[in-house]
């Protein structure tokens, strides 16, 4: 299913309304997944991913370009109260980068999509996770540097010029990069900071949104 651009938003499934005209008979509404994202890295691999699985009963819609993590969680979270009742999950997916406003906008993160915005973080950047698609990245790395090293590892790639990772090696690393991001997050856990570099929590919302049709972690 392709997507449209309409105001700055690309979208992609139906809205809450639409979905609510299309029940019959009390049957259960597709749940519908709203996706603020800080640039147009993630939202192009998240949307790759729904045109791909192409789910009927699942509406995405990613809004890119939102900007610093506390204006993403803003948005989302004004999403979050007017849909919550339709049974909508919304997710703000965002990088540590060098933004003041980061630690202030995790802590408003629910650890459930069910209970509020759910969250998909990388630190340094969303980089990470292009990098952990083709190798272990287990030390410390600055953003700049994330940036360069997945432009050598994935030539189609630039920070700049096209930001934009290769799907089909984001969809065939997806297994073997979730277990890399699991493994970084407990370590990060032992250590004390949830947000410990590098760690990405941006694999929960691909699971949360398209589920069993991911190969699983091993």
């Amino acid at each position: 299913m392709g997507g449209r651009h309409k105001n700055g938003r690309r979208e992609l499934g139906a809205t809450v309304s639409q979905l609510q005209r299309r029940s019959h008979g009390g049957s259960p509404l597709p749940r519908p997944h709203f996706v603020y994202c800080e640039g147009r890295t993630e939202a192009d691999c998240i949307s790759k991913f729904r045109q791909h699985f192409r789910i009927p009963a699942v509406s995405v819609t990613v809004v890119d370009s939102v900007g610093t993590p506390a204006t993403i969680m803003r948005r989302a979270t004004e999403k979050w109260r007017t849909t919550r009742a339709a049974g909508a999950y919304v997710y703000a997916v965002f990088d540590r980068d060098a933004f003041p406003c980061f630690d202030a906008s995790v802590a408003q993160l629910a650890s459930k999509p069910e209970d509020g915005v759910f969250g998909g973080i990388s630190v340094p950047c969303f980089e990470l996770w292009g990098l952990i698609l083709l190798t272990d990245q287990t030390a410390y790395i600055e953003r700049d540097r994330a940036q360069a090293r997945l432009s050598e590892l994935m030539p189609s790639y630039h920070h700049e010029r096209h930001p934009y990772l290769d799907f089909p090696t984001a969809l065939a690393g997806y297994a073997e990069a979730s277990r890399r991001a699991d493994v970084l997050a407990a370590r990060a856990g032992d250590a004390g900071d949830p947000y410990n570099n590098p760690t990405t929590t941006f694999p929960n919302v691909l699971r949360e949104i398209f589920g069993g049709h991911l190969a699983p972690a091993e």
